[in-house]
């Protein structure tokens, strides 16, 4: 893998670097640690790309598909996705600076930019799995791809923050509730701030349900 500091748009070294991650999610904070870049050459492009893919597929999912038998408005899915979008790089942001605060506390660096490098990093597998998405049915396989980037994130803790190997797994439990209350907090910011569907009368209401039973009666 290339070190670089140009952050241009070079789809064929994202694609490399993600196949890097990856394929070797244990071998690959070693370079990444010495990658010579900025804070904004790791969201841009990287993270600017990737963390595109479960947004981009997610919102033409619920607009084609649907899940459950629920299809959002156009515009408050729209919403919801540009949201999403970006609090993932807030959320990334903060979560940084929590661990450079923490790490020294397991006995790590307080290093922010290395500490973005190793959340930006694992989340490589949760941003690829978004691509699910697009059938939201398929979604449920997306843990998997989760829990691979929890693996990938714990594989990094100690090249990239300095935490010993002894503490490891106590900076890991931690950092598993940190991101918890963050994806808790941009849902929830993320359900108050999308505009909610109108309130159809009961007249209404009923005429969409016998639409729907024609529909359903056509297609038989």
């Amino acid at each position: 893998m290339e070190q670089t500091t140009n952050s241009q748009f070079d789809f064929n070294a994202i694609i490399e670097k993600a196949r890097f991650v990856l394929t070797d999610p244990k071998g690959c904070w070693g370079k990444i640690k010495a990658e010579q870049t900025d804070i904004k050459g790791v969201y841009v492009p990287y993270v600017v790309v990737l963390s595109a893919i479960p947004v981009v597929c997610g919102f033409i999912g619920m607009m084609v598909f649907g899940i459950l038998g629920f299809r959002p408005s156009f515009i408050g899915q729209l919403v919801s996705s540009i949201l999403q979008y970006g609090l993932g790089f807030v959320g990334i942001f903060i979560g940084a600076h929590i661990f450079k605060f923490l790490a020294p506390k397991f006995g790590g660096n307080d290093d922010l930019l290395s500490a973005i490098k190793l959340l930006a990093y694992a989340y490589t597998a949760s941003w690829v799995g978004g691509a699910l998405g697009i059938f939201p049915p398929l979604l449920i396989l997306g843990l998997l791809f989760a829990l691979y980037s929890l693996y990938t994130l714990y594989q990094g803790i100690t090249p990239m923050l300095g935490v010993p190997e002894s503490s490891r797994i106590p900076f890991f439990a931690v950092s598993i509730i940190v991101g918890i209350v963050l994806t808790f907090l941009i849902a929830m910011i993320v359900g108050i701030v999308t505009p909610k569907p109108p309130t159809l009368s009961a007249e209404t209401q009923q005429q969409l349900e016998l639409f729907q039973q024609q529909m359903q009666n056509l297609g038989k």
